[in-house]
């Protein structure tokens, strides 16, 4: 443990904070729901047993239930459709606007400019509103523009 915190204090260790900070924050919101999904997955879980933990287990029914389904086999296909197109047309519609910003031609770096400009915009956007809404400045709604005395 000494070890540990020497290497964080002459900075030999800060580069593992700032992985594992945020890995830690991955695995707690993204990977601890996961888990607990797939497990539910093999689970009885309906409307009413859904709040409490004690659920019978049903191992792989679920899934054999799902798969006879008649719906189930277009569904996927759909899917898989929608899924190969919209990343083929992303892909494609990403490569072309890159190549077209590639070449130089009149206007080509104030066209540059405002194409990034719909990327920045909302994060600008979002950062106005939220200064805004938790700064100390607001008067109350109910309230009028003058406090009396």
């Amino acid at each position: 443990m000494r070890r540990l915190y020497s290497s964080l204090v002459d900075g030999r260790g800060f580069d593992l904070c700032l992985i594992g900070i945020p890995l830690a924050f991955l695995i707690v919101l993204s990977g601890v729901p996961l888990v607990y999904n797939v497990v539910m997955s093999f689970q009885a879980v309906d409307m009413f047993s859904l709040g409490s933990f004690i659920r019978p287990w049903v191992g792989f029914d679920n899934y054999r239930q799902l798969i006879a389904q008649p719906e189930f086999w277009p569904i996927m296909g759909h899917t898989a459709t929608f899924l190969a197109a919209s990343i083929a047309g992303q892909f494609l519609l990403g490569f072309a606007l890159a190549l077209f910003f590639w070449l130089n031609f009149p206007g080509a770096s104030w066209l540059r400019g405002l194409f990034l400009v719909s990327w920045v915009m909302p994060g600008l956007v979002v950062g106005a509103v939220w200064n805004w809404l938790l700064s100390g400045d607001l008067l109350p709604i109910s309230g009028s523009a003058r406090p009396s005395t």
